[in-house]
Parts: structure tokens; C-alpha cells; sequence
């Protein structure tokens, strides 16, 4: 939770004392986890910071994927596109007349997606 939260306000607060606005559905979904999940860490000082989040993320968060629908488009069919990709290979390796002859240990080549 400590390195999670550290990370975290790394990324938010730069270097030239200057914050990453993108950054504030992250702290939203984090403290939101943690009020969930670790209730007994959440002091009074945690619970205001969970209420601003919200708050930012509202004005945030809609426009995280483009402001218009021709950028949303554009945005989702990025993020979309390699899903569909990745969908598409494999429905084609499981299904190639190969398949029966190949070795089945499964390598997920896209693992470093992450």
C-alpha cells in the first residue's frame, strides 16, 4: 500500500513543483480502494482528500477520453484496436489445423503489456 501510494505521488507531483491533473482519477480509484478494502487506515485527513478526489474526478474523468465524440472514437479505437488483435490471433491459432500437432504450454506474448 505504502509503495502503491508513494508511486503514486511521485507521479503526481513533478519535479517543478507543478501537479499532473491526469493523475487524479488514479488517487480517486486508489483512495477508493482503500476505503473498501483497508478501512482501518482511513483517518479524517484521508477521507477529505477521497471527497476532493471525487470532486476532480467528475470534471476530470469524462473528459479523460476526448472532449468530442470524434476524438473519443479516435481514442477507444487505439485502446480497442490491439485488444481485437491480440482476440483475433488467438481465436485463429486455437482454431488452425496445427493446433492438435503443437505444443500446448500457452505463452501469453502480450504479457508485458502491462
Amino acid at each position: 500500500m505504502f509503495k502503491r501510494w508513494r508511486k503514486l505521488e511521485k507521479d503526481f507531483k513533478k519535479k517543478d513543483n507543478t501537479y499532473d491533473i491526469s493523475k487524479i482519477p488514479d488517487i480517486w480509484d486508489n483512495i477508493k480502494y482503500d476505503v473498501l478494502h483497508n478501512p482501518h487506515m482511513i483517518d479524517d485527513a484521508r477521507k477529505e482528500l477521497f471527497e476532493v478526489a471525487e470532486l476532480m474526478s467528475q470534471i476530470i474523468v469524462p473528459m479523460e477520453y476526448g472532449t468530442n465524440a470524434e476524438e473519443k472514437l479516435n481514442i477507444g479505437f487505439k485502446i480497442i484496436h490491439l485488444l481485437l488483435n491480440k482476440i483475433h490471433h488467438d481465436l485463429l491459432w486455437w482454431t488452425s489445423p496445427e493446433w492438435e500437432n503443437m505444443n500446448h504450454d500457452f505463452v501469453d506474448e502480450y504479457e508485458s503489456w502491462e
